[in-house]
């Protein structure tokens, strides 16, 4: 959000602007939400770090 923010505020200074690794947030597709992991074990943190960014990733029932 701030690279959009300096492209608002100052336009002749930006030439383009690539946004990657975004969401649009809300009820469509919001943002895994990371700061549910501040306070977990490091190994649930890893666990729940695999699920999110490898599609290929499934848990045992």
């Amino acid at each position: 959000m701030v690279a959009q923010e300096l492209a608002l505020r100052y336009p002749h200074r930006v030439e383009r602007l690539v946004l990657a690794c975004t969401s649009s947030g809300g009820a469509g597709g919001s943002s895994y939400p990371l700061h549910e992991l501040v306070n977990l074990p490091i190994e649930e943190v890893a666990r729940q770090q695999i699920t999110v960014t490898d599609t290929r990733w499934k848990e045992e029932a």
